[in-house]
């Protein structure tokens, strides 16, 4: 069947149609096509050597067009069939330029495998063989395609057309790791993958990737590379991958391991995976990514090696200050090594996270104060501990819950160490473990979220990727303020930059009480806590704000830290209420001076008002939940330590 070589050049000869010479046109017009190869390696057609040229049978199908116009269907220009001999190409008919004039520029358009009949030119669907694991069968899925604008010589010249490769090549090299029992063969793999791709003949594009996700068997090496047992090759469509989708799949001792990625496989490319079967799952070691330019196996150095998190690696998101900075810590829990591919799945979260934290005001207008590290925390299964259930998971942090999430919680020794080890803030002495707010995203799909916080300032919080990024919406708004709806980000804006870093309290109620404290015993902490809410309507906090111009939502309404009754908050409205990205102006207030407290700077209400934003992206027109969106109650109030940890 074809080449797995990238590039092939088809000489095509195409003669003019004068139909008064009919004797001498039958003779001109017969097409000759010189098949080669534009490569450094040498023309073999041998699957182990990685190197590949057509094969005796091969067919590919031949388009001539005018410059930049679609094919039109004549007898001699569309679709035309060339199979290969061995040593030449059999045209089943003449395939003739459109003009006999010296200097015509016709368009020539090839693609490989032929089929009989084009359904549609811009989006022609090609089917993936199931059966790749036979050099035929692996060989039949290399969607090729090629163009070139070409010109009439008075000789007629034959036309090089190149026919590049448009699916993608995968290959997997397997290792065991270092327990000794592991001495089964692979009885079975299989990849999974969408079935059909549309091949876009005019500009030779892979659009819509679709059809039912198939299983395919892989062709098996008869050797690997060394220090590998195992090495596989398939060609798929170009298609992103998500890690919701059990991408392959080994059969060892009669039971199935899986591994899952996140990963955008792109056409024309070549991608090899590294895993390791070890302690009874799959593990990705390393990922090589290259042009599809040397058959099945990387034999040069046209390659790059995607990067890949090591345990406690830190990677800065942003980095402003040196001296006093203000430090933001994100860390995961239920991550495994696939998740920890540069711009993979663990990226992807704590990257979306970030964002919406400092997409919020006032983060957003201070954002050049922070300090934001990234550091990878490698886990051995994915989720968390669901203590109703009692399925338990084998994860660095121990993240743990139940149906209610009010019991959430790390092994925060374990998070202090690990951040204390390797923030480079606190490495470098520029600050300390009590004043770096630590965000810990977990990869469970579970509701929740809570914060952990203690009389010296140190304060982690736990938010879960919630129902793998779908709608939320939260109960709590009033009348008149609109209905959020967001994801799992939102919780993140609210434990992380409401209770973690801004020491905010909660300002929903949920008990039809009053608040049983004559004071609020958190705001007299060493960092203090809870400053927007009060108990004392003779001396409000948020007093300099009232009767201020574009301050006028800001008043006292009662109601807050879980009671309705005996504690008030500023504003009707707030992220401490029911996650909208908006905090009120007691609480930006209260983020802000935080912001200048530990960066060594003095607070200033008059500069605050001027770079002040009040912008609540939720609209008062929000008066209905978003379809499809699940509707939540507020995350659990922070549990509030006054000892030292």
């Amino acid at each position: 069947m074809k080449n797995i070589l990238s590039v092939i050049i088809l000489f095509i000869a195409f003669i003019s149609c004068e139909k008064g010479e009919e004797q001498a046109n039958t003779a001109a017009k017969r097409m000759r096509i010189e098949a080669g190869i534009t490569s450094l390696h040498s023309r073999v057609s041998s699957l182990e050597s990685g190197d590949y040229v057509f094969d005796k049978g091969d067919e590919i199908g031949v388009f001539v067009a005018a410059k930049r116009q679609l094919p039109v269907r004549k007898e001699e220009t569309w679709n035309i069939l060339h199979t290969y001999s061995g040593t030449e190409w059999i045209a089943e008919k003449m395939l003739a330029w459109l003009s006999q004039e010296t200097g015509t520029q016709n368009d020539v358009i090839g693609y490989y495998p032929y089929k009989r009949d084009i359904e549609d030119f811009y989006a022609e669907p090609f089917t993936l063989s199931v059966f790749q694991n036979t050099i035929t069968g692996l060989q039949k899925n290399d969607v090729m395609y090629g163009k070139v604008t070409a010109t009439k010589t008075l000789s007629n010249d034959p036309v090089p057309l190149e026919l590049s490769h448009k699916f993608v090549q995968l290959s997997l090299n397997i290792a065991y790791g270092d327990e000794g029992d592991v001495v089964a063969e692979i009885e079975e793999c299989n990849i999974r993958s969408a079935s059909v791709a549309k091949l876009d003949l005019m500009r030779g594009t892979v659009g819509e990737v679709g059809g039912e996700i198939v299983r395919i068997k892989p062709y098996l090496y008869a050797s690997a590379p060394e220090g590998y047992k195992y090495a596989f090759s398939a060609i798929l469509p170009p298609q992103h991958i998500s890690r919701s989708m059990e991408f392959i799949e080994i059969k060892i001792n009669n039971q199935l391991l899986v591994f899952k990625t996140d990963i955008d496989l792109k056409s024309g490319k070549h991608y090899t995976l590294h895993l390791t079967l070890n302690k009874g799952k799959l593990e990705l070691t390393a990922l090589f990514v290259s042009a599809w330019e040397g058959g099945i196996r990387i034999t040069d150095k046209n390659y790059s090696k995607v990067k890949m998190y090591q345990h406690g690696e830190v990677i800065p998101y942003q980095v402003n200050r040196t001296i006093n900075p203000v430090t933001l810590v994100f860390v995961g829990d239920g991550f495994t090594t696939s998740h920890m591919l540069e711009n993979g799945y663990y990226d992807q979260c704590l990257n979306k996270a970030i964002r919406a934290l400092m997409g919020t005001a006032p983060y957003a207008t201070y954002s050049h104060y922070f300090n934001i590290y990234k550091i990878a925390a490698v886990s051995e299964e994915e989720g968390a501990d669901n203590n109703s259930t009692g399925e338990m998971k084998n994860t660095f942090f121990n993240a743990q819950w139940s149906d209610n999430y009010g019991d959430m919680s790390c092994d925060y020794d374990v998070v202090f160490d690990f951040v204390q080890r390797y923030c480079p803030d606190i490495q470098s002495g520029a600050t300390d473990i009590d004043r770096v707010a630590i965000i810990v995203i977990v990869n469970d799909a579970r509701y929740g979220g809570i914060c952990w916080t203690w009389a010296s300032g140190r304060s982690y919080c736990m938010c879960p990727v919630s129902f793998d990024g779908a709608p939320i919406s939260w109960r709590g708004g009033y009348e008149g303020t609109g209905i959020n709806t967001g994801d799992w980000t939102n919780t993140v804006v609210h434990e992380g930059g409401g209770h973690c870093f801004g020491k905010l309290l909660d300002e929903y109620s949920t008990y039809l009480q009053k608040f049983p404290e004559d004071v609020i015993t958190s705001h007299y902490w060493s960092v203090p806590v809870g400053w927007n809410l009060t108990v004392d309507t003779d001396s409000i906090p948020w007093q300099s704000f009232r009767g201020k111009p574009g301050y006028e939502k800001v008043g006292l309404y009662e109601g807050g830290g879980g009671y309705f009754y005996g504690i008030w908050r500023s504003e009707l409205i707030s992220c401490m209420i029911d996650n909208r990205f908006y905090f009120n102006a007691s609480s930006r207030e209260l983020i802000v001076k935080r912001i200048k407290s530990l960066a060594g700077e003095s607070y200033s209400l008059e500069e605050f008002m001027s770079k002040d934003s009040d912008y609540d992206p939720t609209g008062k027109e929000n008066r209905t939940v978003t379809a499809g969106a699940r509707v939540m109650p507020p995350t659990a109030p922070p549990v509030l330590i006054q000892r030292i940890p």
